[in-house]
């Protein structure tokens, strides 16, 4: 048998959705009191309207999507910040006269805590040795100038990411620039520079 959406209607928003075998007449399941408050739903816009959804002279319509307040849009852009401050980093490590290793970090603020400390005990004992966990589980050896290298380079990239929703982001939205979360995640669809990238 054949099943029928129905919409049960309160101040002109579907407050529920019931599916109902198509034979069964609504006066023999709902009081005439409920029964006027339903409307059936068409069978083209069943698998669409949902609870929330706006009725008006027997057409189901779907509710303006409400823009991002500024408050909204503001704290998205901190939520992406530290996303990709935590996301990973890939740095080219190069120190003069040695060769260029790659290393791949993770950057969650307990790496980063690690690679601040290993970066104080180099600084204090040019013989230290870092013996680095990668973001593969694999470690790689780094000499003092080699851990100094990588801390400056994720010192210098999580600035960036800093600097990127302090001086570009969140103006923009305070000045109305920005007015989507899609435009926070690729802000140069607003004419400001990208986030920095994880290598």
């Amino acid at each position: 048998m054949a099943n029928a959406t129905y919409a049960r209607i309160d101040g002109g928003v579907v407050a529920e959705l019931l599916t109902l075998d198509a034979e069964v007449s609504l006066s023999e399941v709902f009081s005439p009191a409920l029964h006027a408050s339903i409307v059936a739903v068409p069978s083209a816009q069943a698998s669409q309207v949902a609870v929330g959804w706006r009725y008006a002279h027997g057409v189901f319509s779907a509710p303006a999507v409400l823009a991002p307040t500024k408050a909204q849009l503001l704290a998205y852009a901190e939520a992406k910040q530290l996303a990709i401050m935590d996301g990973g980093l890939t740095v080219a490590v190069a120190v003069a006269g040695q060769t260029t290793v790659n290393v791949e970090c993770a950057t969650t603020e307990y790496y980063r805590g690690l690679l601040y400390g290993a970066v104080q005990r180099s600084g204090l004992n040019p013989a230290a040795i870092l013996n680095w966990e990668q973001r593969d589980g694999s470690v790689v050896r780094l000499n003092a100038a080699q851990t100094q290298a990588l801390g400056l380079a994720m010192a210098n990239w999580l600035q960036q990411i800093f600097d990127t929703r302090t001086l570009s982001v969140a103006p923009a939205v305070a000045a109305g620039t920005i007015t989507t979360t899609a435009q926070i995640d690729d802000p140069t669809t607003a004419g400001l520079p990208a986030w920095p990238a994880n290598s």
